[in-house]
């Protein structure tokens, strides 16, 4: 299958490597140059799809090299409308794939490109439950990308200690008030917020590695997402792995196949106590999930549901 599907995105993440590591071939489309992105906008506004653009604007990816390849997968954040119509006016037999990472629901710019590509022959996979039923996409949950790079081995930790690393983003306040009931209650807590715009927060990323090995050493993993988002998140996925506990607010988390009331606290912010009964959730005993459930969240799996769902 290797020598059938190629990948194209504009970042070397962690979820990029681990393709990588498995053999499958992956494309940099990011234009990296001020004339670069000049040409493109010309091109794109007089509808320019000749082959020199291509060459010039997306050196590393020649027409040629993706000859060999039937499925073409796009990540979102790769994906522009002048990039796809190159692709679909030079490869209209191949099978085009838009594969949404983040939530598009609440999101402008995602929220009009996916009225551009929805009636086209692409077809478009998302994380995210939610927005496979608002715009009629496919329905394809992340996999897990840690487990390509740690053991599932945790540590004990006697100190019920709450971990939470990312982006200040919209969730900041929120963020800091848990930090602030956790304290009351005297809970161990190790909160970072990265936010290079302001100096009392960490303006730098720690390694996904290092993270990991933080998490194994946790007990309680915070994850805070958009109000609009419904899909499984990375954290989630650390927190069923790694067998850790999980405070959330995503209330779609008790539709998946690995929810337990005993592993996950849904926090409302709505309440003004937002902790409220947090001390009977952790006595309870954490309940290991069924490695059939894990499995489902693999890379072979991950990469299986596009090819069962593609048209």
């Amino acid at each position: 299958m290797q020598n059938a599907v190629c990948f194209i995105s504009t970042s070397f993440s962690l979820s990029i490597q681990a393709l990588i590591e498995h053999g499958y071939t992956v494309f940099d489309s990011k234009l990296y140059s001020f004339y670069k992105k000049v040409i493109r906008k010309i091109a794109r506004t007089f509808k320019l799809y000749w082959k020199i653009f291509f060459r010039i604007l997306w050196g590393g990816i020649n027409l040629k090299s993706l000859e060999s390849f039937q499925i073409i997968i796009i990540f979102d954040f790769a994906m522009e409308e002048y990039f796809y119509g190159l692709l679909s006016k030079y490869f209209p037999s191949k099978t085009l794939i838009i594969y949404y990472m983040d939530t598009i629901r609440g999101d402008i710019y995602r929220e009009r490109n996916i009225k551009k590509y929805k009636y086209s022959n692409v077809n478009i996979f998302s994380f995210d439950e939610q927005d496979c039923i608002f715009f009629n996409l496919k329905h394809n949950p992340y996999f897990f990308t840690g487990q390509y790079l740690t053991d599932t081995l945790s540590y004990p930790d006697p100190l019920n200690k709450v971990f939470f690393i990312g982006y200040a983003k919209d969730r900041k306040e929120k963020i800091e008030k848990i930090k602030i009931e956790l304290d009351k209650l005297g809970i161990n807590n190790n909160i970072i917020i990265i936010d290079t715009k302001q100096k009392n927060y960490s303006n730098s990323i720690i390694p996904y590695t290092d993270t990991l090995d933080i998490i194994k050493k946790s007990s309680i993993l915070l994850d805070i997402v958009r109000e609009e988002q419904a899909g499984a998140t990375q954290r989630e996925l650390e927190a069923v792995f790694l067998k850790k506990k999980l405070i959330t607010n995503n209330t779609y988390i008790n539709q998946r196949k690995y929810y337990n009331e005993n592993n996950v606290f849904l926090i409302d912010f709505s309440k003004q106590n937002i902790l409220e009964n947090f001390i009977d959730f952790l006595n309870k005993p954490f309940i290991d999930i069924n490695n059939d459930i894990k499995e489902y969240y693999s890379l072979e799996n991950w990469l299986a549901r596009f090819f069962d769902n593609i048209t």
